[in-house]
């Protein structure tokens, strides 16, 4: 019994190691392969910001008073992306 359960765990084995063999990389696959590497690229968009700014006005009797305004303006900002190269 010990002798048989040792050769059907060889043939097992066997039967692996060979179909594990055959899943490697063929020569003609090799030369097949791509060769892309990757590349950090900065790139500038250009988005809206909103900024708070203080104004002086003047109420009907001709009174200075400040008052808040918030405008938008446009910012260019460095944005980091990966460009695929091919080599």
């Amino acid at each position: 019994m010990f002798l048989l359960n040792r050769v059907r765990l060889l043939a097992m084995g066997a039967t692996l190691g060979v179909v594990g063999l055959s899943g490697l990389a063929s020569p003609a696959s090799a030369c097949e392969a791509e060769h892309v590497s990757y590349r950090r690229v900065i790139t500038y968009e250009t988005r809206t910001q909103d900024y708070v700014v203080c104004v002086t006005r003047y109420d009907h009797c001709g009174h200075a008073y400040n008052a808040y305004e918030t405008r938008t303006r446009l910012v260019s900002v460095p944005v980091a992306s990966w460009v695929r190269v091919w080599n």
